[in-house]
Parts: C-alpha cells; sequence; structure tokens
C-alpha cells in the first residue's frame, strides 16, 4: 500500500512561521514535521511514500535530496491548486492498490497496520480515520452509526450545534476504485467535494476511531502544545534533536535547564539563562546573560541578546531578540525578524518575517510586512480615500502615535469640513489617552499652523483636511514646520507597531478647546493693519473659507482714502499664493526675496521655507548676512529668529508686512519689487506607479547624486534650477523647481518627471 502525505498547503492559520517555510518542515522537537511522519510510516512498513507538493516545493525537494529513509520516498508538484483528491490523484496516476492519505501537519502515535486491517475488512471504498477531541469546533466532526458508516459531518460546528467529539484526523484509507470519483486537473477536496458527493450517490464511507494521540499543527497554539506534549517522552527526540534534559539540573555556569526541554546543537549560553520547561532552543542559537526563556519553540540560528523573557512563544530561523525585551505569551515572530532592546511584544502578536521592531517599542497589535502602513507617512504627512483608504480607527492610532512619539502638548486643527472635523475629533482623543495635552484649534487654515505651534510652543501639530473624497493629515513638528526625520520616523513606527505610551496608572492627558485662540491671530495682523490702514487696501481671495473669514475680519476695519493702493492676495490656505496690483502678478517667492533683502540690507539675519527661492542665499551673501532654511533637514534657527520671520511661512504675514512697506514708503508693489531678481517656485508633489525602492534607484539615475548630508537632488540648466527629494519610505516626489518666468519653471519640473519616469521603466525591464 502506497502512503501519500499532503504537503502543499499554505498554511495561513501558521503565519507568520510559515511566510519562509512550508508547514511540514516547521520543526517540532528540533525536527520537521515531515521527518516525524515519514519515520512514522517506515515504522509501520511503508515503503512507498509520495508528497504532494505546491506552496514553497523547492524547499521540501532540497531538503528530501539530502536526507536519507529507508523507502522510496518521492513527490508531485501540483503547477495549481488541486486540492486534496485532485492532488493525490496527480500525485497516485494511476493506483494498482489501495492507499492511505494523511496531512503533512499532523502527528499521531495510532497503530496504522490495525487501522490498514478494518478497513480491509469492512470492504468500504473509504474508511475514514478519527479520534475523539475535547473542543471539537476547530474540526470536522464525524456523524455516524453504530456500525461505522458515516452520514454526513459537521465542518467546525458551534458549541450548540455540537453533537458529537468524533472529529475527522484527515487520516483516509481508500480504495483504488476512488480514484476514477476525483476529476483530472480540478481542484477537488476529500471533505468538500468527494465525501459529500459519495454520500449522494450512497457510496458507503466508513469510519474507525483510532486509539492514542493525535496532534493537529493547524494553528500557532496547537504548534507549540505539540512539542510541549511530545517533548514528555525522551523517545520522541531523534539522534539529532540536540541534549535533551529529562530532570533539572544547573550548570557550572549558572544556566538552569527545567525539564523537560531540549537544546540543540551548538546552542550558546551566556550564563545564568534559564530554559524551560517545554522549551526546544534550535540549532546554532545563542542566548545572552540571565534571560529566561518557557514554554517555548526557539528556531535555529537565533540570537536572544540579554535580560529578555520569552514566554509560551514561538520564534522562527535567524530572528534576532535584542537586550531587555520581553516576548509575552502566545506571540509568534517570522523568519528573520529583528526586535529592538527595551521592547516588548504583547501577548499573541504576529509579527511578520524579516520585519524590523525599533528599540523602545510596544508591540501590541500584529506586524504583517515591513513597509506597510509607515510607507504612507513622509515628511509632509499621509493622506488615503475617506473612511476606507484611512479609517477612524487609523484617526485614532494616529493620534496615539503622535502623542507617543512628541509627547507633551500637540496642536490639533481641520478645514473645517465635516469629515475632517470627525477625523481630527477621533486623532485627538488618541492623543489624549496617550497622556497629550491636546490643544483643540477647531477650524483653522495651514497658514496659521506656525504661528500656532510656536505661540503655544507645541512639540507637534495635526491637520486635518478633506477634498475629493480623500481625507489628508499634515504633520507638523516643533515650531509648526515639517517634522524632521527622526520625529517623522518615530512617528511612523508608534503607529505601525502599535507602539504606544499610555498615560500612567490608567490615567489620560488634557484636551483644550483653542478656538477662541484666532483671536491672538487676528491682534497680530490688526497691529500690521494699523500702518496702511488708510494707505493700501489689501483685499484677500481664496477657496479656503477659514482664511477668507479670518483676514476679512481683520480687513474690515480698513479706511483707504482716495487713491490709496490696491493689493490683492490670492491663495490657497497654504504654501500657494501670489500677489496682484492693477494688471500685473507677482509671485509669493519674489515678494518673499524682496523682503528678505530688506532685512538683510539692515543687518538682520532670516529663516525662510525649505521652498524659498535659491537666490535668498545668494542676497543673504552679498549682504554678509545668514539665512536659515527651515524644513525636514537642516538646524533650526533661534526661535526668537523664527518669530519675527513668520511672514515668510504665512503668505497672510506676507501681505500685510508688504502693504505696511508700501505705506511707509509711498510706493506701488510693482516699484518696490523693481530690481528684485526675477523668480518663480513651482511647488508640486509627484507620484509615481513604483515602489519606493524602484523610485529611488530611478531618481539616482536620472538626476545623479545627491549632495552629501542632504535629501535633495539639484538640477541646474539655462538659467533653471531645482530641487528634488523622494518623500520618506513612499512613492511620492517633490519638486521645487524655478526660473525667471513660472512657465520655465514648469516646463522644468515636467521635464524632471519624464527623466524619472523613464529611468524607473528601465530598471524595471533591466530586471525583466
Amino acid at each position: 500500500m502506497k502512503a501519500v502525505v499532503m504537503c502543499g498547503g499554505l498554511g495561513s492559520r501558521m503565519l507568520p512561521l510559515s511566510e519562509k517555510t512550508p508547514k511540514p518542515m516547521l520543526r517540532v522537537l528540533n525536527r520537521p514535521v515531515l521527518d516525524l511522519i515519514l519515520r512514522k510510516l517506515i515504522r509501520e512498513g511503508f515503503r512507498e511514500i509520495v508528497l504532494t507538493l505546491g506552496y514553497r516545493a523547492e524547499e521540501i525537494v532540497s531538503w528530501l535530496e539530502n536526507s536519507r529513509y529507508d523507502a522510496d520516498v518521492t513527490f508531485a508538484t501540483e503547477e495549481k491548486p488541486l486540492g486534496t483528491a485532485g492532488g493525490v490523484k496527480n500525485a497516485l496516476k494511476d493506483a494498482p492498490d489501495d492507499f492511505l492519505v494523511l496531512s503533512g501537519d499532523n502527528l499521531f502515535d495510532f497503530d496504522l497496520e490495525r487501522l490498514r486491517e478494518r478497513h480491509y475488512l469492512s470492504g468500504k471504498s473509504v474508511t475514514i480515520v478519527g479520534t475523539e477531541a475535547e473542543d471539537p469546533r476547530d474540526y470536522g466532526v464525524i456523524v455516524s452509526d453504530a456500525a461505522g458508516n458515516v452520514a454526513g459531518f459537521a465542518e467546525k460546528p458551534d458549541w450548540e450545534d455540537v453533537r458529537s467529539t468524533f472529529v475527522n484526523t484527515g487520516i483516509y484509507f481508500c480504495a483504488e476504485r476512488v480514484l476514477d470519483l476525483i476529476p483530472d486537473g480540478e481542484c477537488y477536496d476529500f471533505a468538500k467535494d468527494l465525501f459529500p458527493r459519495m454520500l449522494r450517490e450512497e457510496r458507503k464511507i466508513g469510519c474507525v476511531k483510532a486509539e492514542g494521540s493525535w496532534y493537529d499543527i493547524g494553528g500557532i497554539e496547537a504548534y507549540r502544545a505539540a512539542n510541549a506534549a511530545l517533548l514528555r517522552d525522551p523517545d520522541n527526540v531523534g539522534e539529532n534533536g540536540g541534549l535533551y534534559y529529562g530532570y533539572d539540573r544547573t550548570d557550572e555556569d549558572g544556566n538552569r535547564y527545567i525539564a523537560p526541554c531540549l537544546v540543540g546543537p551548538g546552542v550558546r549560553l551566556g550564563g545564568g539563562v534559564t530554559v524551560g520547561p517545554f522549551v526546544c532552543l534550535g540549532e546554532n542559537t545563542s542566548v545572552g546573560r540571565d534571560c529566561v526563556i518557557t514554554d517555548s519553540i526557539i528556531g535555529a540560528d537565533c540570537a536572544v541578546g540579554s535580560g529578555t523573557d520569552i514566554h509560551a512563544s514561538v520564534l522562527s530561523d535567524g530572528v534576532r531578540v535584542h537586550e531587555n525585551v520581553l516576548v509575552d505569551e502566545g506571540a509568534a515572530v517570522g523568519y528573520g525578524a529583528d526586535i529592538g532592546r527595551f521592547s516588548r511584544i504583547f501577548p499573541g502578536v504576529r509579527i511578520s518575517a524579516g520585519v524590523r521592531v525599533p528599540p523602545e517599542s510596544l508591540v501590541s497589535s500584529d506586524v504583517r510586512e515591513q513597509g506597510c502602513v509607515s510607507a504612507a507617512f513622509d515628511a509632509y504627512g499621509m493622506s488615503g480615500a475617506v473612511y476606507s483608504g484611512i479609517t477612524l480607527a487609523d484617526a485614532l492610532k494616529l493620534g496615539q502615535a503622535a502623542a507617543s512619539a512628541a509627547p507633551g502638548k500637540i496642536g490639533f486643527g481641520c478645514d473645517g469640513s465635516p469629515a475632517a472635523e470627525v477625523y481630527k475629533n477621533v486623532c485627538q482623543q488618541g492623543a489624549v489617552a496617550c497622556g497629550a495635552q491636546a490643544y483643540d484649534f477647531g477650524p483653522v487654515f495651514r497658514n496659521q499652523i506656525c504661528f500656532y505651534a510656536q505661540h503655544c510652543a507645541l512639540s507637534a501639530f495635526v491637520f486635518v483636511s478633506f477634498k475629493e473624497g480623500e481625507i489628508s493629515f499634515s504633520f507638523a513638528g516643533e515650531n509648526g514646520f515639517a517634522m524632521d526625520k527622526g520625529l517623522r520616523r518615530k512617528m511612523g513606527d508608534c503607529f505601525r507597531y502599535g507602539s504606544f505610551r499610555y498615560a500612567e496608572n490608567g490615567g489620560a492627558g488634557k484636551s483644550y478647546r483653542m478656538e477662541l485662540y484666532a483671536s491672538v491671530y487676528k491682534s497680530k495682523l490688526k497691529k500690521m493693519l494699523s500702518v496702511f490702514r488708510d494707505a493700501v487696501e489689501l483685499t484677500v481671495e481664496s477657496s479656503d473659507r477659514c482664511l477668507t473669514e479670518t483676514v476679512g475680519d481683520v480687513l474690515a476695519s480698513q479706511t483707504p482714502r482716495e487713491g490709496a493702493s490696491r493689493v490683492m492676495l490670492i491663495t490657497d490656505g497654504g504654501g500657494e499664493a501670489y500677489f496682484a496690483e492693477d494688471d500685473k502678478v507677482f509671485y509669493v517667492s519674489a515678494v518673499q526675496l524682496f523682503v528678505c533683502e530688506y532685512e538683510f540690507a539692515r543687518g538682520n539675519d532670516a529663516a525662510v521655507p525649505e521652498d524659498a527661492p535659491e537666490a535668498v542665499e545668494r542676497r543673504a551673501a552679498a549682504y554678509g548676512r545668514k539665512v536659515w532654511r527651515v524644513g525636514a533637514e537642516g538646524e533650526p534657527p533661534e526661535k526668537s529668529l523664527l518669530f519675527n520671520c513668520l511672514w515668510a511661512f504665512d503668505s497672510v504675514f506676507l501681505a500685510f508686512r508688504v502693504c505696511g512697506m508700501m505705506a511707509q514708503t509711498k510706493m506701488k508693489l510693482a516699484d518696490l519689487l523693481e530690481g528684485i531678481e526675477s523668480v518663480s517656485v513651482r511647488k508640486n508633489i509627484s507620484v509615481f506607479d513604483c515602489s519606493p525602492g524602484e523610485l529611488r534607484q530611478g531618481m539616482a539615475q536620472a538626476l545623479g547624486s545627491k549632495a552629501p548630508g542632504s535629501a535633495w537632488f539639484r538640477v541646474a540648466e539655462n538659467g533653471r534650477e531645482a530641487r528634488i527629494r523622494q518623500l520618506g519610505n513612499s512613492s511620492r516626489v517633490r519638486i521645487l523647481s524655478e526660473a525667471a518666468e513660472m512657465e520655465a519653471a514648469k516646463e522644468l519640473s515636467a521635464e524632471i518627471i519624464g527623466k524619472i519616469h523613464q529611468a524607473v521603466i528601465d530598471i524595471r525591464d533591466k530586471k525583466e
């Protein structure tokens, strides 16, 4: 009789352990489950064994090529998923005799010879081997009569539907005629397709109760329980499993072994380590000083740092756990993951293969892949479809992440839309739960963020907006500017790993309503308005209702005399703005440059945003002054300088400032700007349809090298220049292109996008 071992399943219930390892190759007692199964079959007299392979078949084949068994072990690989029955037919083709089918993830000590005899005597086409289960809800319950004839199945029933504890072990003795009932080349299952068909056609299916132990390694808890149960008997440990401890002992280095436990070949313990009970340490694993490992499976080639505790958990091969980490009950860590020092992995958490958990992380939810949510973070924020791309649960976590990464006072504001208001409120509550002082400024416009952040000494600011079905979170760090790389990464890690620092003693932070603080902003504008109240008539046009209402209240007190100059500020409430006077248009970059030169001439330094024109540095050098370009990189200036230069970051303040200068000089804006270097800056963010890695390579290929220590690529040609940077670990690129005319700046921006796009295509073509 041939035996067919089904080894082709994905093992989804065993994730993350099965991400890099097929389930039959997971180790019990430091040996692959498949090895234990094959040796059991050989002891029972089976000399022809066929494996059905699918998922990660090459790893099983490679292992077989390096193994020796006293039997003919062959395999059949499925080109496409064929199901349990379809895979068996593909493996057997034509069976001249009855055959045995069993799963590659079940261990048992049943007497197969006795069960085989009972199958022959019954004369039935199929005999299902069953056993009693304390909790049958995870299995297929067999419904049968007293004569052992199967009448039906109840697949994973609820407790109220349980009528029996007799469950299907997935071990079947089959007559050769059964193969005729299985379609060729189709996905076909025993339990879902074949057995129901046989019952409909009144073909008898028998069942037999097996005596002995059976372990279904279908999930991580069952896997660990099987390992613990088998550890109780030293006869289960093979020759190469390692050193078995059946009694407690302490070695000369103070390492304590609590029975039963198994220490694989090449394991190194640092001293003062407690191992056991029910622990298997894989070969060549190293454990630092004063660690405690209980009721766990540790894979091969792992490294565990000093002072680390691991309880009732599973670590795949090649995992590195740094010092002073707590891996709590029920956790599972995938192949090659790296857990930073002083971290805690909460009970039941699953960490995928290759993931890097930063130091001091509190990982309370599953981490499925390295590049998932944090990839959406960049220096300026994150966005997605409302309620689906970014959920309210995400908003809550964002607030928790902000408070955990930047503890202290955090500002919150939104654009006034109902959706943004909801997201802002939820995000704010997350921050309060993690101990933050949440300053709720209500509806604001982006220009106000720097003012509020500096006035209130905020550690961070979260601004929420809604447009065309997309919700956007904009993040600002200290002083209201773009978050620096360290803070952005820390916030992204907190969000992704659920690494939140909750308030002590079960408490929470506080929330303060700051809507009335808009009066402070207005008072600053009113003070500036007093300089030009009757000399210049300023109007503001914007699609941002909050901006027009706030500034409109201030400008309502204007009393322009006859013949007063007229200037209009046209802005989107954020960074894009320009001025109009008579029939002339002046971009905000040119006005910024003029005010900067005015400050330089008076012996002052200036702080400007990262998107200010490059000409600012040239004019500063001419006067022997210094420019602080504030953004996502670079050393920040003194806070007093930042506050004196708010006009450089807020187009509303810039408009009031330049109108005051017009009143004092009795000149029009065009006259003030005469002689100022003509410069227009095109600011845009482009999204590329490629992975962040491909984009990084494409930018390097298209744009050359970056300046040392800078995040920006630079391009200069034909009187045009540009700065280009990838936004974090995303597929977004920010381009700041400038030229004497805006059209030329736009053309340069389009050319750069085209070059990057073509470089990405070239990289993909080479890979293919």
